[in-house]
């Protein structure tokens, strides 16, 4: 794997700000409004509150808006022609996919890791027991 462009690759999408923000801060802003900041984030469901299956399905969408917005980058760019250019280095096909696959779980680890923090300070907590009481 070419180490050079994994570098050129990640910093290109971690200087964007827009894709930073609808990537790993947008995920963060709905689990506060949704999640963190309603009446109902306190009450027991499964084996946790509210607050931490709402944490966990906005990691997961930001994870997914990630991976999709990368993918989706990276036929665009074979479609403008980078593919040709990238033709004219010792770079193939399959180390263009390792290379974008790889930027991809990189980045969607960005708003896992935010969302997951955000949690820890709002108070999304699981509980260890199978009643489901916080007693235990």
């Amino acid at each position: 794997m070419n180490t050079t462009f994994l570098k050129i690759e990640l910093l290109r999408i971690l200087r964007d700000p827009v894709t930073m923000f609808f990537t790993a801060l947008l995920p963060v802003f709905f689990y506060i409004i949704f999640g963190a900041s309603q009446d109902y984030s306190d009450l027991t469901a499964g084996n946790g509150n509210v607050a931490m299956y709402i944490m966990i399905s906005m990691a997961g969408y930001g994870a997914v808006t990630a991976t999709a917005g990368i993918g989706g980058m990276a036929a665009v760019e074979r479609m403008q022609g980078w593919g040709r250019q990238l033709g004219l280095t010792p770079l193939g096909d399959g180390g263009f996919v390792a290379i974008k696959s790889a930027v991809a779980l990189m980045i969607c680890c960005i708003p896992i890791g935010l969302v997951y923090i955000a949690g820890l300070v709002t108070g999304a907590k699981e509980t260890h027991c199978r009643c489901g009481c916080s007693a235990c």
